[in-house]
């Protein structure tokens, strides 16, 4: 579809296009920045909770395959069901990494954490960036694209870097960055309620599941900063 919007046959509050590209592009880095913070934090947690090093891997290496999974099962499915529906459930889905984050008594629940944050990152690697690019102004096409190429360095920068500052001068550094984007992301999957659909649905959902050793070119950037840079020991 090359249309900014889809009509789905019955009314829902959108809110314009351009401000739904702008908002789209802030839900994508927020993603990015949720998977970047873990990078600092996690080795503080090894410190304090005392837990073998083969287990601070295992948190960070969880992530990377949970990423890998995601991406291969869940890659095509917004071209299915639409892209706003696969937002609000990876965004929903972050959303419940980072309370677990946030609630964590301990190093087993901060790999639960990391599963699910790897999910959550999949599933948005493809709608998000799609909808990035269609719903950018149809001027400046270009626009899209490279916000979807930026966004994921931008955002694993991002987040290390609030989280490592955190650490390094908060009191609870913990409750601080897990708190803040769990409103972040509560921000953003309210937001993309409101977000214009770009696709029309059509069949193949389910068959759309099966994996495929594939990604779409929007979103390799996204892919390649995720996994590089998450996994990434520090």
């Amino acid at each position: 579809m090359t249309e900014a919007t889809v009509s789905r046959g019955r009314r829902w509050p959108s809110v314009p296009s351009g401000v739904g590209f702008a908002g789209v592009s802030a839900a994508m880095v927020a993603i990015l920045v949720a998977a970047g913070a873990p990078t600092p934090l996690l080795p503080i947690y090894e410190h304090e909770w005392g837990f073998p090093a083969w287990m601070l891997t295992l948190a960070f290496g969880v992530y990377a395959i949970a990423l890998l999974v995601s991406i291969l099962v869940i890659g095509s499915l917004s071209d299915h069901i639409g892209r706003r529906p696969l937002m609000i459930f990876a965004l929903g889905l972050e959303l419940v990494s980072m309370l677990v984050f946030l609630f964590a008594p301990s190093v087993g629940w901060l790999i639960v954490a990391r599963i699910v944050q790897g999910i959550a990152t999949g599933a948005a690697s493809s709608s998000l960036s799609a909808a990035v690019v269609e719903l950018a102004p149809a001027n400046r096409k270009k626009l899209g694209a490279l916000m979807s190429g930026l966004a994921p360095l931008a955002g694993l920068a991002i987040g290390a870097l609030f989280a490592g500052l955190l650490a390094q001068y908060a009191t609870d550094p913990y409750a601080v960055v897990w708190l803040v984007l769990v409103l972040v992301t509560v921000a953003g999957t309210v937001f993309v309620l409101f977000v214009p659909e770009t696709v029309t649905r059509k069949p193949g959902a389910v068959a759309s599941l099966t994996p495929r050793v594939s990604l779409p070119a929007q979103v390799r950037g996204l892919f390649a900063a995720s996994l590089a840079g998450s996994s990434a020991r520090s």
